[in-house]
């Protein structure tokens, strides 16, 4: 599994890397022990500058939000359009990622779903700048509590 993840995680360095779009949980970020080596890591890696790699933290303040349906983390996948028809190669993907098995969601409805999910993450996460900010706040062992 981690093995899968690794070669994943290598499409981010190609030379022309696709756009990748991440909101993490506070909650996610705070059950690290930045003392850790490994943890402290890992949190300076989210705050590298890769220009086609948005991360965003979505703080406890944000409340109740629609990814709380959810038993843990999802993809939507969109896919680049065909320079003949201008229309996208393939239709947008869902991709859910469990203990036991892998879920693909293609069909409009259930991605329709999860783009209502996404919008309403996104609406309430924090912008990069200050999402950059609350990460090297917890990497310095400062608690930040801000306001979405």
């Amino acid at each position: 599994m981690v093995n899968t993840r690794m070669k994943r995680q290598a499409l981010l360095s190609r030379p022309t890397p696709p756009s990748y779009e991440v909101i993490i949980c506070e909650a996610a970020l705070r059950r690290l022990d930045v003392s850790d080596e490994m943890a402290h890591e890992q949190l300076q890696r989210l705050l590298e500058d890769r220009p086609r790699i948005n991360v965003r933290v979505l703080p406890f303040s944000a409340g109740i939000h629609g990814g709380m349906v959810t038993c843990g983390s999802f993809e939507i996948m969109n896919f680049p359009a065909d320079p003949y028809t201008g229309a996208p190669i393939e239709p947008s993907l869902v991709y859910v990622d469990t203990l036991t098995a892998a879920f693909y969601m293609n069909k409009p409805d259930e991605v329709r779903g999860y783009e209502a999910m996404w919008r309403d993450l996104d609406r309430r996460a924090l912008d990069r700048p200050a999402s950059r900010e609350f990460i090297s706040d917890i990497l310095k062992g400062r608690s930040s509590c801000p306001t979405t």
